[in-house]
């Protein structure tokens, strides 16, 4: 009886899982590439049994106990894609694991770290609960928000109003009780008139939120919540014909609300075995971070592919409605300085070479800046990121101990894969 190639594959790849773990490790479904045996043999490398349970990414059990990573994802309200299509409904079930847990699925931005990656790194790195990490270029905030629910301290800082809105908006709903969402809730009727007037939008909300009664600690936050809604139901009218924000803000809304109150269920059914972290998210520079020197436990971070996404432009409708001058943003973002090609090259190189010496200044000796970027070399004229950063890594004092590759799954046509290059802070005697 002939195997067919799938047959042959499978075998394969059953053999390989069992030279890696034993028959007390059982990886999470849908883990059937070597990236993910990969990251998740080094977690075994680096964690107690113990805290495998508490903190892998890509175990579902070990020992037959269920991973804390594994009841999450699970534990998360799938009925909010119910009306969606047949290919988003298969997207969220394919990534249930790696992206659609928690408070991550809040506004689906472009480019966003996949937060199961995260969590592993900063478990195969060594990261405790307690530690100190910094994202300085942090777009939707992904390592912050992954940090918090692990009990890591974070900051995370970017240039555009709207990344920081976003992150402050996804890190408030993860510590939401059921009697503030309730009067999230309840809002609903006072918010919409308030949307109709899409002119001075914060300082309205900020109106409705003060005569709810909510409490003065929270207010901002729910104007934050509420604002990043809205926001998403700009770019999805977008992509939706015959249809505009306000109309689509409801459902939007309701799916918001759903997926807090999911995740809030799962943590008070299933106490973490630590305190959430502490999350500190700003505007700002990586060229200038405004933190002390050698202060933060790790740097990770994915920096623009230079020009490869232009974030601004893809941001557009949301920052406008923040009242962001757009060029002006535009003239300080890392990869869009520059009016033709030759000029936004050489801007962009230049700027991370001192972005890499702000990480380093900030990082403490013998600990790990870990960059993720895209091995991009058609719109850069056959310059690699990747080679250019080790070497501006190298003169900024910063070691590199392991280079990873990771294969792109949906851009292939511009970007093959991703590199997640290790780099260490020499100690001051090296």
């Amino acid at each position: 009886m002939k195997t067919s190639l799938a047959e042959s594959n499978e075998l394969l790849n059953t053999e390989v899982k069992d030279l890696l773990f034993s028959k007390s490790y059982e990886l999470l479904p849908n883990s059937h590439e070597a990236w993910d045996w990969e990251m998740a043999y080094m977690e075994t490398q680096t964690l107690s049994k113990t805290e495998l349970i508490d903190r892998s990414a890509f175990f579902a059990r070990v020992d037959g106990i269920p991973t804390y990573h594994y009841l999450m994802c699970r534990s998360m309200d799938t009925s909010i894609h119910s009306k969606k299509s047949i290919y988003t409904r298969s997207f969220f079930l394919a990534n249930q694991f790696s992206t659609g847990y928690a408070t991550h699925g809040l506004f689906p931005y472009r480019g966003k770290f996949h937060p199961q990656m995260v969590k592993g790194l900063f478990n195969i790195i060594g990261i405790k609960p307690g530690a100190v990490i910094l994202d300085p270029m942090a777009g939707s905030c992904t390592a912050c928000l992954e940090a918090k629910i692990m009990g890591i301290n974070s900051i995370g800082i970017d240039l555009s109003p709207f990344c920081a809105l976003m992150g402050k908006a996804k890190s408030f709903a993860t510590i939401m009780n059921l009697e503030s969402l309730d009067k999230l809730q309840f809002l609903l009727p006072q918010i919409l008139p308030t949307l109709e007037t899409n002119s001075e939008l914060r300082a309205n909300l900020q109106d409705v939120v003060n005569e709810a009664s909510i409490d003065s600690a929270e207010e901002v936050s729910f104007v934050d919540l509420i604002t990043l809604a809205f926001l998403d139901s700009v770019g999805y009218a977008r992509r939706r014909k015959r249809k505009i924000a306000i109309d689509l803000f409801p459902e939007v809304f309701a799916r918001y609300l759903a997926t807090i109150r999911s995740f809030i269920d799962f943590v008070q059914s299933n106490k973490p075995s630590v305190a959430f972290g502490d999350t500190e998210i700003r505007v700002g520079s990586v060229l200038d971070l405004q933190i002390p020197n050698k202060s933060v436990d790790c740097v990770l971070t994915s920096p623009p592919y230079s020009f490869a996404i232009d974030y601004i432009d893809n941001d557009a409708p949301q920052l406008q409605l923040l009242g962001v001058d757009i060029d002006i943003l535009k003239q300080k973002m890392v990869g869009l300085r520059g009016v033709d090609r030759e000029e936004k090259i050489a801007n962009y190189f230049k700027d991370m070479a001192l972005a890499f010496k702000e990480m380093s200044r900030v990082l403490k000796p013998g600990k790990f800046c870990v960059i993720i970027v895209g091995s991009n070399s058609i719109q850069t004229g056959g310059i690699k990121h990747e080679e250019e950063f080790k070497a501006l890594a190298n003169k900024a004092d910063l070691e590199l101990i392991r280079d990873m590759v990771k294969p792109i799954k949906g851009i292939q046509n511009t970007l093959h894969e991703e590199h997640v290059m290790f780099f260490r802070k020499k100690h001051e005697t090296d």
